[in-house]
This record gives structure tokens, C-alpha cells and sequence, in this order.
């Protein structure tokens, strides 16, 4: 029983392997029957287009004609310094909102809140990654660092301008955090 069991599966197995073989066969005898065929029988097939080597000069290497690249969003492609440029985004971290400086994410500056003083409304900023101090009280009108002004100072926000636009700046808004404002507010005598 076992003898015959075998037999019979492998000659399954050559007979499936045959009939591979045959298939594999069938196009290659129709690819020698198409080129056996006359050149009129043949179809037309147009004339490949010559290549010719085009003159590079200056600064055509960047042009998307040269490339033959195609403008995907309906727009031309921004310039390479644009793609790249470094920008400020709001990250929030316990308590404070920070400013983070996208090249140099250990470069933040966190808003740590609003002091009163003779000169009047101070903003106090933060930032761990300047040796030495890194505390700044700044008022309306100074800068935090080469790029960063305070446009705007209330008990409660400041608004932060990013001047690296000049033409259109962007201004983050950054407020304070998890305050309890009636543990801090003047007490009243009530009857």
C-alpha cells in the first residue's frame, strides 16, 4: 500500500512538471513564429528619437526643464533656502509654554509668566541651554534673541513675533499656565 502510495505521487509530481516545462515552451515557439514573419507583416514601429547631449551652463542644473520634472500642487517649487529655513513653534512642557527653535530644539525659550515692576509689565523667559544667565525680564519692544520680539504684554499673555519675514511675520501667543489666579488676587474684607 505504502509502494503504491509513493508511485502514484511521484508521477503526479513528473507529470506536473512536464506540463510546466510545455507551458515555459509555448511562448518561446511564438516568439519564433513572430520572427519568422515578413517585415511587412511585421507592425509599424516609429523611429526612436536620437539623444543628444545638452550643454549645461551656469545654473540650468537647477531648472525642472532639465530635469523634465513636473510641478506637483499646482505651483512652481519653492526655492532650496526656503525648504530648509530654520523655524519657532509652541511646545508645551509641565506648566510653561516654550518657544522651540526648529535647528536647535535644546534652544528654548519658556514664558515662565508676567512680574510687575517701576518700568511696568515684565515678561520673564527662561531658557537651560545658555550657560550662565538664563533668565530675562524683557518689556514690549525688546527682543529675546536675534529673532524673537515682544510684541505685545498683558497680565496673563505675551505675543512673540518672529522677525525673520520681514514682510510676514509670525506671531506666537504664550500665556501662563495651571495659575491659580484667586490664590494671588487681593483679599477683601466681605461683612
Amino acid at each position: 500500500m505504502r509502494v503504491s502510495r509513493d508511485l502514484i505521487l511521484c508521477s503526479l509530481a513528473v507529470l506536473l512538471a512536464a506540463g510546466y516545462n510545455l507551458y515555459l515552451r509555448e511562448p518561446l515557439q511564438r516568439d519564433t513564429a513572430v520572427r519568422q514573419r515578413k517585415p511587412s507583416e511585421l507592425p509599424a514601429i516609429a523611429a526612436v528619437p536620437s539623444i543628444a547631449p545638452q550643454q549645461i551652463t551656469g545654473k540650468q542644473i537647477e531648472k525642472n526643464e532639465l530635469w523634465n520634472l513636473q510641478a506637483v500642487g499646482g505651483g512652481p517649487l519653492p526655492p532650496l533656502k526656503d525648504l530648509f529655513k530654520t523655524l519657532y513653534t509652541i511646545n508645551k512642557s509641565g506648566r510653561f509654554e516654550a518657544l522651540v527653535r526648529s535647528d536647535r530644539p535644546a534652544d528654548r525659550w519658556e514664558f515662565q509668566g508676567v512680574v510687575t515692576t517701576p518700568r511696568g509689565l515684565q515678561a520673564i523667559f527662561y531658557n537651560p541651554a545658555i550657560p550662565g544667565k538664563k533668565y530675562r525680564l524683557l518689556t514690549t519692544g525688546q527682543k529675546i534673541d536675534d529673532r524673537l520680539v515682544i510684541k505685545e504684554l498683558t497680565a496673563r499673555t505675551v505675543t512673540v513675533s518672529d522677525t525673520a519675514d520681514r514682510k510676514k511675520p509670525v506671531n506666537f501667543t504664550l500665556q501662563i499656565f495651571n495659575s491659580n489666579r484667586e490664590q494671588y488676587a487681593k483679599k477683601t474684607k466681605t461683612r
